[in-house]
Parts: structure tokens; C-alpha cells; sequence
């Protein structure tokens, strides 16, 4: 699959489906989903699909997990890949799927989406990357959102270097989604920033400022005293605290937290707090755990040192929902990585209106380019305006926290 193409992802790679109870519910939509009806040399609607200057060799009947099985070798790749691909099924767009499938592969792999939507356009989507199963049998689980006006899916288990792949028993089943307890009286939606990047001053404020919205951004003190490339200097952090965001503390060196003894923890929160109140004129009442990472004995040197509430950070959009049960020293959060799809954060805050959560995202730079946690500037303006046009409440940080019990 090309990889410029990947401009849609489906969502959730986990094995539960956080924030919600959701049971699989209703037939597998996948047909000949364990390769048991052949159709000549192949099996029954699936087909052969390959892209680039690979080598690829499709074999069918081959032994599978349980009955037949379809197997595809590389031999050689420079650039594309290969998979065997089922029938579009029909899905509904805001729905939960629970996709399974068995694998047995002699390299790196990965399971990718085709999303047809109404109009026919046709987008790509990341599910998981997966490392070679040593030739024994394994089975991947993932949870996929539907992004809005999508409703046609294709699941499939890519092959992209040289090995062998074998696939079989998929399953693509409808989960029933139960909203979670202990929802806000109405959605929420928070857009945070890490790091102090210059490009969320030079492209993400600008946005945010006509929109009519406030973000929190969590500023990194050293960078930003320092003088360093690349990221916003001491007077553009006290510009955007002037015109009414929220600023929060980062540490002063991005150091995980969680491997600092207590003495260590201190400076860092410490520090990073009393330069951007120095800074800025106002207190600074959150901070955001560099990687995401905290204990108990973080947790409490954070709010030892002055802090009300601190944000998390994860890898899949179900670790953005918070309820109104959410530690407030835990709130979470979602980082998007370049191939995640302006569609699939859209659901998100679809989903968060829907069921009165508050989904909290965490950007870093807001520009165009290939860094794993680039968002595009024409992709968070369109997610902005998507916000506020859906009519979705949007909060700093410290306005959600406020309403956490």
C-alpha cells in the first residue's frame, strides 16, 4: 500500500475498548473468513493484491490455524507490499467493529484498512504493527471506529518485507457500545500542546485565535529559556498566556519523571513552575508528565509542588475520553502521530459530544512534514473549525479538571 495514500486511519489497536463496555454482537461480516471455499487457485472472494516493485508469490491452500490457510512470500521488496484482500463489507459509519485474525509470518507485519465512503473516495488506515510471530500461530485484536460518511471496510494483514505470511480465521464483528457512567452534563473537548514547539505559536495559535477558542499549552522551560531552534522564545509563550490560553508545566528538561528520585522530581516541577508564572504573570495550574509517564510518588511531589491537576499522554484515541470519574492527576489524553486521519479525530469528538465525555488532545508540532507526532496545519484547522462547528463545548485543561469529582 503506498504509503503517501495514508491520509485516513481507523482507530483503536487494543484489546479492550476503553472508557465503554462493548460486547461483540451480530454475525461475522467477513465471508469465507478461514478459507474454506476455493474459487480455482484461490479462495473464494479474496483476492491477490500486491503494489510497487515487490516480488510476490500468493499461495492457496496452504495449512492454516485451523483448516486451510492463505499464505503470501516476498522474495525481494524495494518499495510497495502485498496482502491477500477480502470483499468490502458494509459498515456503519460511528460504529465499533472488533476485528480478529489469525497470523503466522517470518517478519514484520502490519494490518491496514481500505475505507470506501458514500462518494465512492476511497482512503487508507493504519491498525497495527506487528513483529514476526517466530512461525507459530498468533491472533491479533484490534477495536475500529468507523470514521464519519465511511461505509464500505476492507481489513487486511500486510506484507511488506522479505518472509512469508500466512493469514486465516478473520473475523470483523459489530460491537454493541454502552455510553460509560459518570458523564459530564455535555461533551468536552480540549486542545493541549506539548513541548513549546515554535510551530504551535506560529501555526496552531493563529487558528485557535479565530476560531474564537482557548487551548492549554504545556511548555518545556529549558528550550524556551535557552534559545533553542525550533521552539517558541520567552516572549511568545507570555503572548499566548496574554491572550487568554492556558499555560502549563512540562518540567524544564523532559526527563521521565518515574526514573528521578524525589529530590530530582522537585526541581523539575518546581522550576518549570516558577519560570512561566515569573514569565507570564499568571499561576500555572496544570502540568503535562513528559512520555505520559507517572507513579503515585510523581503524582505527589506534582502536587506537592503546587499543581491542581496533571495530564497524561497515550498512542490510541481511546486513551483521550475522560468521564467525570477521572483522577485528576491522570487526566487523558491523546498525542496524534502523522498517520493519524483528520476523519478519526473528528469521531472522536463526535464521540465525546454523543456520550458527554471529555476528550483531551495532545498535539506537539503543528506543521506540515513526515515526524511521527507532526499534525498538518490544514488538518488541525479543519479540526478546529469541525469543533466548533459541531456545537461540542471546548475547555482548557484546568475548565475540565474543575468539573472532575
Amino acid at each position: 500500500m503506498k504509503k503517501t495514500r495514508l491520509f485516513c486511519l481507523v482507530f483503536l489497536f487494543s484489546i479492550t475498548f476503553f472508557g465503554q463496555t462493548a460486547l461483540a454482537a451480530g454475525p461475522n461480516l467477513i465471508q469465507n473468513p478461514s478459507f474454506e471455499t476455493a474459487s480455482g487457485n484461490a479462495p473464494s472472494l479474496w483476492s491477490p493484491v500486491s503494489w510497487g516493485s515487490v516480488l510476490a508469490t500468493f499461495a492457496y491452500p496452504v495449512a492454516g490455524h485451523a483448516g486451510n490457510a492463505a499464505q503470501v512470500t516476498l522474495a525481494a521488496n524495494t518499495t510497495g507490499d502485498a496482502r491477500w484482500e477480502h470483499e468490502p463489507v458494509t459498515v456503519l459509519p460511528g460504529a465499533t467493529y472488533e476485528f480478529k485474525a489469525w497470523y503466522k509470518s517470518s517478519m514484520a507485519s502490519e494490518v491496514d484498512t481500505k475505507l470506501i465512503a458514500t462518494n465512492g473516495t476511497v482512503s487508507w488506515g493504519w491498525v497495527a504493527s506487528l513483529p514476526s510471530s517466530g512461525g507459530v500461530w498468533k491472533q491479533v485484536t484490534a477495536d475500529i471506529v468507523i470514521p464519519p460518511t465511511v461505509t464500505k471496510l476492507v481489513v487486511f494483514h500486510l506484507a511488506k518485507t522479505q518472509g512469508a505470511l500466512t493469514v486465516d480465521d478473520y473475523s470483523l464483528v459489530k460491537k454493541d457500545v454502552t455510553p460509560p457512567p459518570n458523564t459530564f452534563s455535555e461533551g468536552m473537548v480540549t486542545f493541549s500542546f506539548d513541548d513549546a514547539w515554535a510551530s504551535q505559536y506560529n501555526n496552531a495559535l493563529p487558528i485557535l485565535q479565530k476560531a474564537g477558542l482557548k487551548g492549554t499549552f504545556y511548555i518545556m522551560t529549558e528550550p524556551v529559556a535557552g534559545g533553542w531552534a525550533e521552539y517558541m522564545n520567552p516572549n511568545q509563550v507570555k503572548d499566548i498566556a496574554q491572550k487568554g490560553h492556558e499555560i502549563g508545566g512540562h518540567t524544564v528538561t523532559h526527563t521521565d519523571l518515574t526514573t528521578l528520585g524525589v529530590a530530582k522530581i522537585d526541581t523539575e516541577v518546581k522550576n518549570s513552575k516558577s519560570y512561566l508564572q515569573t514569565l507570564t504573570g499568571r499561576t500555572v495550574n496544570t502540568l503535562a508528565y513528559p512520555y505520559g509517564a507517572f507513579n503515585q510518588t510523581v503524582k505527589d511531589r506534582v502536587k506537592a509542588a503546587g499543581y491542581n491537576n496533571a495530564r497524561n499522554a497515550g498512542t490510541t484515541i481511546a486513551n483521550g475520553f475522560n468521564t467525570k470519574k477521572q483522577n485528576v492527576f491522570e487526566i487523558n489524553s491523546f498525542s496524534p502521530t502523522n498517520t493519524v486521519s483528520l476523519a478519526s479525530m473528528k469521531a472522536a469528538i463526535d464521540r465525546a459530544k454523543a456520550n458527554k465525555e471529555w476528550f483531551v488532545f495532545s498535539f506537539h508540532r503543528v506543521q506540515n512534514g513526515n515526524g511521527e507526532y507532526f499534525t498538518s496545519t490544514a488538518d488541525f484547522e479543519a479540526l478546529v473549525n469541525y469543533a466548533k462547528n459541531s456545537g461540542i463545548k471546548v475547555v482548557t485543561i484546568q475548565e475540565g479538571a474543575a468539573l472532575l469529582e
